[in-house]
């Protein structure tokens, strides 16, 4: 978390001007979207310089019992109605996708942050104030769980094996047989047991971590993917991590390749109340 140069008493004012900023809804046609959620107590001075999810709109925060709301406001019929559709296109989510990425991040550099799914939206200020005091007790266990923690995310992929070359295809029966030669050999490859090599490793994560997540289904098509997590790591853990995934890798002699991202915010490790 980084280290606020702030006095209390300035920080206290500059996120009091910061909350009191957001403009009340003019009218039924603005909603709000929610980027993540911290506490009050944990964010005084925090502030997002970064832009909202329609590139222009600022993001403020919202006091919502002892949490803020980090939002900003959008139109109702130009942004919130047409969201489903405009989630079917490709550019458009890339960009939309990467603002709100930006946003969580930039707000998680400052305090600890619970990030809302994309595409979260709230219709009035009064049902998101209900939304967070119905899931009170809930936000707070999650607090607990990601304190002074970061997520990695780990991959291991197989080394590639050498290209085996093709006997030319003769017949339509040579075709359906070679595919159902590589779908089969698709099915069991996804089906087999891990490695015992991985398995201790992913044990030894395991022990250190606050918490561990099974990887997306997106990224499991990926070619050679063997193992995917996502780790919730306390950042005290970070040496003993780094000499962990070391050693894997070492011990490998090119078998696996092993692959880290991070720090994130806490995307895997957070329930969506809606």
């Amino acid at each position: 978390m980084a280290t606020r140069s702030k006095t209390g008493g300035q920080a206290a004012r500059a996120q009091a001007k910061n909350i009191a900023s957001i403009a009340p809804a003019a009218d039924r046609d603005t909603a709000f979207y929610l980027y993540g959620i911290t506490q009050a107590s944990d964010s005084a001075g925090a502030a997002v310089s970064q832009p909202g999810i329609d590139g222009s709109a600022p993001v403020k925060a919202i006091a919502c019992d002892s949490f803020l709301c980090w939002i900003s406001q959008v139109s109702r019929r130009g942004f919130a109605d047409p969201l489903q559709e405009r989630m079917e296109d490709i550019d458009w989510l890339a960009a939309a996708g990467l603002r709100h990425q930006r946003v969580v991040g930039e707000l998680a550099r400052q305090a600890a942050t619970l990030p809302a799914r994309f595409g979260t939206i709230f219709l009035s200020e009064e049902s998101l104030r209900k939304d967070i005091k119905a899931r009170r007790a809930e936000l707070n266990r999650s607090f607990r769980l990601i304190a002074a923690t970061d997520e990695w995310g780990v991959k291991i992929f197989r080394a590639p094996r050498p290209a085996v070359p093709r006997v030319a295809t003769v017949s339509g029966a040579d075709y359906l047989r070679r595919k159902a030669e590589e779908f089969s050999a698709r099915k069991e490859g996804g089906s087999r047991e891990l490695p015992a090599r991985i398995k201790s490793f992913a044990a030894e994560l395991k022990k250190m971590a606050r918490a561990v997540a099974p990887g997306g289904e997106v990224s499991r098509g990926q070619a050679d993917l063997e193992w995917q997590a996502a780790v919730l790591l306390p950042r005290k853990a970070k040496p003993r991590f780094d000499r962990a995934v070391r050693r894997f890798a070492q011990a490998s002699n090119q078998a696996y390749r092993i692959e880290v991202t991070g720090p994130w915010p806490p995307y895997s490790f957070v329930r969506h109340g809606r």
